[in-house]
């Protein structure tokens, strides 16, 4: 599983998908400006071997409140 974290989601979801596995469950949650769009969590994380076409959970910055 590749670090993802701090990435766009595009670019996140094609560095998983080259590890042949997939983008599961994607989830916007509160964030700074700074990290709005990009990958704040994912789950297995960074490191974990997994099978082929495994998915993996994202948690994506959406901004502060508005």
């Amino acid at each position: 599983m590749p670090n993802v974290i701090g990435k766009k989601v595009r670019a996140a979801g094609t560095a998983i998908k080259k590890r042949y596995c997939r983008v599961g469950k994607v989830t916007y949650v509160k964030s700074t400006k700074k990290k709005k769009g990009k990958v704040i969590r994912e789950k297995p994380g960074a490191g974990k071997r997994l099978g082929n076409n495994a998915k993996v959970g994202l948690w994506v910055g959406r901004g502060p409140k508005r």
